[in-house]
């Protein structure tokens, strides 16, 4: 079942008010699990879910136009003047 809204909080919520029967699981970003409870009212913490172990992973990036001057990380960490723009 797909639902909007929520900020990654409907998941985890319906999952934590559900039977815990093992025939329920619920495929969460962090966002929803560790950062939201902090940020708004929930009604699920931590504890409230038997986790099973990560599936996927998240790729950073730091992303700049492509006619920036930066060729990676390193050189616009070493830059002594702020971008333009």
């Amino acid at each position: 079942m797909n639902r909007t809204v929520g900020q990654g909080t409907t998941a985890p919520t319906q999952t934590s008010q559900s039977r815990h029967d093992g025939y329920t699981i619920c495929s969460a970003a962090m966002s929803g699990l560790a950062i939201a409870p902090h940020l708004f009212e929930v009604s699920y913490d931590l504890d409230s879910f038997s986790n099973l172990p990560g599936i996927a992973r998240f790729l950073y990036g730091i992303p700049v136009r492509a006619e920036s001057p930066y060729g990676n990380i390193q050189e616009r960490c070493s830059s002594q003047s702020p971008p333009s723009g």
